[in-house]
């Protein structure tokens, strides 16, 4: 019985083991979300929160190789490396590890040097964890991002119940811009882009973005020097040279320039006729 008692012990505490090592790859892989969700910008005044909200939607979507792909800019080469041999010792535990340890396991001499294995993986998941935190807190520091506004942005994205934000389609290469509107806010305005189907978008650092409206508002503006112009085909994420300064082509080959540098706090929105 005794015998029977201590089998049963060592095969649960392999099972808690390959837990625990999982439990730490899935945060090193939300640890990647949040650093594609914050980074790209310079500083706090480029952030919107619908767009922190988007990029971690997006980066749910991904594979955790997709996801390594879309990081690797904001991690050193060092950081590269190692992550990729994370991410194939991840995918081994997640998808091939019980197949290919089973007569180990089956085996109570054996199965001992499987929990071994598994107390090493977990441990260099933790380590790597920490680094990325690590890495990146001065970066959420200096951008303004508190730890409170990154929970909750992330809290919403997964949940889906967030008031304030509601999860929008992803873009088509072309959408057709029926209007676009001006929005006051104290002091402060900022344009709205409606789209055919009625979506309503704000801008971000690369284009349009996610914003927090589903329908018009009644004190919202409509101004006659972006409206005489539309509808128009645009592309909603055009091509970048650097972010915040982009361009959507409108009607009668008038082009629409979005700018803000580095030391702007808001963005400068210019209407101008192309030359041909």
């Amino acid at each position: 019985m005794n015998a029977m008692k201590n089998a049963n012990d060592i095969v649960k505490e392999c099972y808690a083991r390959f837990g625990l090592a999982y439990y730490f790859s899935e945060c090193i892989g939300k640890e990647m979300a949040t650093i594609y969700a914050v980074s790209g910008f310079r500083n706090n005044s480029d952030i919107v929160k619908p767009r922190i909200e988007e990029k971690y939607h997006e980066a749910f979507s991904l594979t955790t190789g997709q996801l390594a792909i879309k990081i690797k800019p904001y991690l050193s080469d060092e950081l590269n490396e190692e992550m990729g041999e994370i991410i194939l010792k991840r995918n081994f535990l997640a998808h091939h590890f019980w197949y290919e340890n089973a007569s180990r396991i089956a085996n109570l001499n054996q199965i001992e040097s499987v929990t071994n294995d598994l107390i090493k993986i977990a441990n260099e998941f933790e380590s790597f964890d920490d680094k990325l935190s690590k890495i990146f807190a001065d970066k959420y520091v200096e951008l303004g991002l508190t730890d409170k506004l990154i929970a909750e942005s992330l809290v919403n994205v997964l949940n889906g119940t967030d008031e304030k934000i509601s999860k929008q389609r992803k873009f088509n290469k072309v959408e057709r811009l029926i209007k676009i509107w001006t929005v006051k806010v104290g002091d402060n305005k900022f344009q709205i882009f409606e789209t055919k189907d009625h979506e309503f978008w704000g801008l971000c650092e690369i284009g349009l973005g996610w914003s927090k409206y589903t329908q018009v508002q009644d004190d919202w503006i409509i101004e006659e020097r972006y409206n005489k112009y539309l509808p128009a085909d645009i592309n909603p994420r055009p091509k970048i040279t650097e972010i915040w300064n982009y361009s959507f082509k409108l009607n009668n080959n008038v082009m629409m320039i979005i700018q803000k540098t580095e030391n702007d706090k808001f963005i400068k929105i210019k209407i101008q006729k192309n030359v041909v």
